[in-house]
């Protein structure tokens, strides 16, 4: 429910000046996005991944009647720098 309502926050740290996105998948369906953020050479920020909005309307209940308690999503991280772009997928198992 506080996914739904606020958003999936990942904290993202990086050691030279970089900017990171994530996007939230379940089954390669793409069900949320946070904004591009620059994060300072040593620093740290958090992202704030929002779901779309009929994935906020129909998480909740889709579940409820599929008889599931959890849903594992992968949340992709992407770091951009100058040297260029990696991804970090994280598992990340959204509960009702």
């Amino acid at each position: 429910r506080n996914v739904i309502r606020r958003g999936l926050r990942l904290t993202v740290s990086c050691e030279v000046a970089c900017r990171a996105s994530s996007v939230l998948r379940i089954s390669g369906e793409r069900i949320g996005a946070s904004k591009a953020l620059r994060v300072t050479a040593g620093g740290s920020r958090t992202i704030v991944v929002r779901l779309k909005a009929n994935v906020r309307r129909n998480l909740l209940a889709a579940m409820r009647q599929a008889g599931m308690k959890r849903v594992i999503a992968t949340a992709t991280t992407t770091v951009r720098t100058a040297d260029g772009a990696r991804a970090y997928p994280v598992r990340v198992t959204l509960r009702r």
